[in-house]
């Protein structure tokens, strides 16, 4: 499994759907959606940043392709 589809996986799991995590964040449904089709790696950081710490997830551990809570 990749590491989008984990992400994808532990979002619905901790919110029940991409869109409420979104909405969440004060991102756009889109944002976070494209994340799971170009990559972890090439999203904006700031962007990532934002999303780990609403999860409790390590950014640097993210990079590296793996999930770890903070």
């Amino acid at each position: 499994m990749s590491i989008e589809e984990q992400l994808k996986e532990l979002i619905i799991k901790k919110y029940g759907s991409v869109n409420k995590f979104a909405q969440t964040c004060g991102l756009s449904t889109s944002t976070v959606a494209t994340i799971f089709t170009r990559g972890v790696n090439k999203t904006n950081i700031s962007t990532i940043i934002m999303i780990c710490q609403q999860l409790g997830i390590s950014a640097d551990e993210l990079a590296d392709g793996k999930i770890v809570p903070k």
